[in-house]
């Protein structure tokens, strides 16, 4: 399998005290991984870290096996490492084709070709498998699981490599769980890769390929979907 991206022994110190103090992880190409921890585990300071917005005091980073140094967010996304968080940070007085625009200055430069970005949407949702959403709606107007579906083409369309993701899925009711999954999936098979940041099992346990464990801001270990039970992964997390 081909690697993405790959941490070995990343810490980041922050006034004076480590957040991350071993953290080593690596995802491969087309692959679901989730990375699960309690509260206080470091989850937050490591996607900010893999987003280019957090520095590491030490250790090493490749992407795409070339050793890469602390990142901007802009870096990161030409890169095709894109990151979406709760907020999904689109512009709520936009509508959907707009800020897919906005959002996708990489692949569109500043001309606005709104005809080009209509088709590459709605090829997108077919991709995606997810309904197609219309694209004069203010997002202002949308749920939660139709910005998220906004996000993921705007990273999309822009060729993301690695999308990954703050844990989303309690904003969503179970049958949007269920769309969100298939769209994961679905950018699986399209080779794109997905990290799932988590601090409830039941979250990933039946979709990931893998979950990296960790705890006090260092590596616990890393569990295939084949050695997946609510039970062992509890029984790490805690011991």
């Amino acid at each position: 399998m081909v690697e993405i991206i790959r941490l070995d022994h990343v810490t980041n110190k922050q006034y004076g005290r480590k957040v991350l103090s071993d953290i080593n992880l690596n995802v491969y190409k087309g692959e679901i991984l989730g990375i699960l921890g309690e509260f206080g585990a470091g989850r937050i300071t490591l996607l900010k870290l893999l987003s280019g917005l957090k520095k590491k005091s030490s250790g090493k980073i490749y992407y795409e096996d070339e050793e890469v140094n602390n990142l901007t967010p802009l870096e990161a996304k030409q890169k095709g490492i894109f990151c979406i968080y709760e907020n999904f940070s689109l512009f709520p007085n936009l509508n959907v084709i707009e800020n897919i625009f906005v959002n996708s200055k990489l692949r569109f430069g500043w001309r606005y070709k709104k005809g080009e970005i209509y088709d590459l949407t709605r090829q997108c949702f077919d991709i995606l498998g997810v309904n197609i959403i219309e694209p004069s709606r203010q997002v202002n107007e949308l749920s939660h699981i139709e910005k998220c579906m906004v996000s993921v083409i705007s990273a999309y369309i822009s060729n993301a490599k690695l999308i990954i993701f703050d844990d989303l899925m309690p904003l969503f009711s179970d049958t949007e769980i269920v769309i969100f999954k298939r769209m994961i999936r679905h950018l699986k098979y399209k080779a794109v890769s997905v990290i799932y940041i988590t601090n409830r099992i039941d979250n990933i346990i039946d979709f990931t390929d893998r979950t990296t464990i960790i705890r006090d801001g260092k590596t616990i270990r890393t569990v295939a979907r084949s050695d997946y039970s609510i039970e062992k992964l509890l029984k790490i997390i805690v011991n």
